[in-house]
């Protein structure tokens, strides 16, 4: 498969970026030219996954630049998937919200990762979730904005409670607001909370993109994203509305994750089974799920995409399943990162 190839003399960090060179290698027959970058820099990433063994990282480009048709841009992602056994979780999800209405997910490919010249192992290289006419298209100048849930890190970035149901949620862009746009984006989360709470679907459908919001749910509800009321959920702020998305971290999800830490979301006590009951009903979609005309749309949609769900684990007309069609692309890589690049399954 496609390759990445860091070098560096520096010791890499969470707290800032370190010189390195970039080396980018397309797969075997594959359609892109090598990019190279001598003086690129790269950190590594995450909350909860920067303590892991296998380190994801971000990285810059020391100009704009177009990886694999992605799109130009300077910063990009490579998720390690350290905790996720399977590997491919983060990845499946990105290519089911691609074939939704939601704008934005990042585009995203397997890579092999070698760190100066040993293999790191398998890696998503993928689009950083951030404003930019290649990522997030929105006009930070013009009150648009993009909003992460977030109740646990305070890293410097502007964080807000919504003015009636106090959800927290931290700006990725703009970073700097001003007072100006703050009080802006107030006024607006105020009425939309407020639409919410009266329950009245024709303002809701003022303030909320109705068709996003319902895809999402769905996304964050059938792969059950165990952080839906902490962190890594996505909404932006366009044209005056409150959009659902980007999806991004998913790779604690689908039962992924320990019983004894997320025991409501495993369902301990009861029947034990993770796949069980609704557990992304939370914050706004609390609200939106008592509104009839909304729950309507989300069983509705749900039907229409039965069969993309259902080609996620079973051959269909569409072809066959993702599961096996990632597994037979990446089989080879997927293995190294365990038997060449040591990793273990815990």
């Amino acid at each position: 498969i496609a390759a990445v190839y860091i070098e560096t003399d520096n010791t890499v960090n969470p707290d800032y970026y370190v010189g390195c060179t970039i080396r980018i290698v397309d797969k075997e027959g594959g359609e892109y030219a090598e990019l190279y970058d001598s003086a690129a820099s790269i950190k590594i990433r995450g909350n909860s996954t920067s303590s892991g063994a296998k380190k994801p990282y971000n990285f810059k480009f020391s100009s704009k630049t177009n990886v694999f048709g992605m799109g130009k841009a300077k910063k990009w992602c490579l998720l390690a998937n350290c905790y996720e056994k399977t590997l491919i979780r983060n990845e499946m999800v990105f290519d089911f919200a691609r074939q939704t209405v939601l704008r934005y997910t990042p585009d995203s490919v397997f890579v092999d990762v070698y760190f100066n010249g040993v293999l790191s192992g398998n890696y998503i290289l993928c689009e950083a979730v951030e404003d930019g006419s290649s990522r997030v298209d929105i006009n930070t100048d013009a009150n648009e904005f993009l909003l992460e849930r977030d109740v646990r890190t305070d890293e410097g970035t502007y964080y807000l409670n919504t003015p009636y149901y106090g959800i927290r949620f931290g700006l990725n862009a703009p970073e700097t607001p001003t007072s100006g746009q703050i009080e802006w984006l107030n006024g607006l989360l105020y009425d939309a909370e407020m639409a919410l709470h009266y329950r009245d679907f024709n303002s809701i459908d003022d303030y909320f993109d109705i068709p996003s919001m319902v895809d999402f749910y769905i996304i964050l509800e059938y792969f059950k994203q165990v952080d839906v009321s902490v962190g890594s959920t996505r909404f932006y702020i366009k044209d005056g509305k409150i959009y659902g998305g980007p999806v991004w971290d998913f790779d604690l999800t689908m039962g992924n994750c320990l019983s004894s830490y997320y025991q409501a979301y495993n369902n301990v006590g009861g029947s034990g089974k993770s796949c069980e009951g609704i557990y992304c009903a939370v914050d706004w979609y609390s609200k939106l799920l008592d509104v009839p005309e909304f729950l309507s749309r989300v069983k509705e949609r749900y039907l229409e995409l039965q069969n993309i769900i259902l080609n996620l684990y079973a051959d269909t007309l569409s072809g066959t399943n993702y599961i096996d069609r990632t597994i037979a692309e990446n089989s080879a890589s997927f293995r190294r990162n365990y038997s060449e690049a040591g990793w273990k399954i815990d």
